[in-house]
């Protein structure tokens, strides 16, 4: 028999009495229970653990399998890069070689004509030196006519060169990084507005959950309009425990008002006692969730 203080001094006067047997027969029958949903909650754990576990290696998978995309396409982008490479220098060379063809042709033209030209500065210094005026006279129609030009004058224009070649390079480099740069701008964006993992509060009894299901590829679209932001609409309420003493809490913990008059609030340490505020009493985290607050201040 389990007899407390009071009942030595009152003999069980007032209540009903219960042997120690009894009484932990009914209290274990509850332990029981609380042990079997502890079983369960471990066991929903345990499957969640694992298929977390499960949903880390597919992620490590996916992110492997786009760095080896990313990696092969990098290569096909470098490889690119060194046929453009090769293509422009090919088109230098070959421009190049054209030139300086066109420049053997003309010096050696112009080498031909300066032979011509000193063989005939020959004649006309050994026809000036002779004495034999006979000699002169005979050769003289002949040697007296003016040499014709055999090779056109050949001017340099000093316009050309091969910077079109280099400004056309800088600007591919500059187009390239500036679509790079775009687009890894909006890829930045799309997986840092895709989380990776979504935490769902769970809901219901201490041990028994009542959670909802996982966000839809429509929950993970940034909300627009007013439908939009409804569909995670949650219904709040107010702490009493984090009250200013001026604050009055009615339906249901629902409503606030403001008095000039200091409410009896028990003594909390979460309580505000220098600023007029209080604090929601249901933790949100997770997902969205979206609340609408009707005010009557002016």
């Amino acid at each position: 028999m389990c007899i407390c203080v009071l009942c030595t001094v009152r003999e069980h006067r007032g209540h009903n009495t219960v042997s120690a047997e009894d009484e932990r027969a009914d209290k274990q029958k509850m332990l029981v229970v609380t042990q079997s949903e502890v079983q369960h909650v471990i066991q929903e754990r345990m499957k969640e653990l694992q298929d977390l576990r499960h949903n880390v290696d597919v992620l490590k998978g996916n992110a492997h399998r786009a760095q080896e995309a990313s990696d092969k396409i990098f290569s096909e982008m470098l490889q690119s890069v060194e046929r453009w490479h090769a293509e422009i220098c090919q088109l230098i060379q070959a421009n190049l070689h054209a030139a300086m063809a066109q420049a053997d042709s003309y010096v050696e033209r112009l080498e031909q004509e300066i032979m011509e030209l000193q063989r005939r500065d020959a004649e006309l210094r050994h026809i000036l030196d002779t004495e034999d005026n006979i000699y002169f006279l005979q050769n003289f129609p002949v040697l007296c006519i003016a040499p014709e030009p055999m090779v056109p004058k050949v001017l340099i224009n000093q316009d050309f060169s091969f910077g079109e070649v280099t400004k056309t390079v800088t600007d591919m480099k500059e187009h390239l990084d500036d679509i790079c740069k775009k687009e890894m701008d909006n890829l930045s964006k799309k997986v840092s507005d895709i989380p990776v993992y979504v935490l769902i509060p769970r809901t219901g009894s201490r041990f028994k959950d009542s959670v909802s299901s996982a966000p839809t590829k429509t929950d993970l679209q940034e909300p627009k309009t007013r439908a939009d932001f409804l569909r995670y609409t949650v219904r709040l309420t107010f702490d009493p425990n984090t009250a200013y003493k001026e604050l009055v809490l009615s339906d249901g913990n629902r409503r606030v008002i403001r008095k000039r008059m200091v409410q009896f609030y028990p003594e909390h340490p979460e309580r505000f006692d220098g600023f007029c505020q209080v604090l929601c009493a249901e933790p949100l985290c997770g997902f969205r969730h979206y609340w609408e607050i009707v005010s009557n201040l002016d």
